[in-house]
């Protein structure tokens, strides 16, 4: 029998643009720093982009994110974006979608009674910061700031 690899994502979208968020990836991305990582990513994970983005699990609107551990005090997670022609260190449609991803699994905590929350994300091109505005526990829209 082969490697088995198993992944957790969740499915999101910004305005129909999909996004896959990977939240189990990070044994699989080695680097102290985003940079790091990402070239990481290009040099030796180009077969996991493949793997999710590509049919039968994907398709060719569909992106991903790797949702990795933060490398920055602060930050609460750090992003590594998948698109179906490569990598790239920055996309705001798919920060969106992290964002929304994350407050609304739990993976970023939000106060009670909150309506906004701030979530900071480490990329290959420094910290982004975002501000989810929510309605009850759904998240109603994002704003990036980067």
């Amino acid at each position: 029998m082969g490697n088995k690899i198993v992944l957790d994502a969740i499915e999101t979208h910004a305005e129909g643009e999909p996004s896959r968020i990977v939240t189990s990836a990070a044994e699989l991305v080695l680097g102290n720093t985003m940079a790091e990582r990402f070239a990481y990513c290009q040099q030796s994970l180009d077969w996991l982009r493949r793997l999710l983005l590509r049919e039968p699990r994907g398709y060719p609107a569909l992106c991903a994110v790797l949702m990795l551990p933060p490398v920055n005090p602060g930050s609460h997670f750090g992003i590594i974006v998948l698109e179906q022609g490569g990598f790239t260190p920055m996309s705001g449609s798919n920060t969106i979608c992290t964002v929304t991803a994350a407050v609304e699994s739990g993976l970023v905590p939000v106060p009670s009674g909150a309506t906004s929350v701030e979530v900071v994300i480490d990329t290959a091109v420094g910290i982004i910061r975002a501000t989810a505005h929510l309605d009850g526990p759904k998240v109603r829209n994002v704003t990036v700031a980067n």
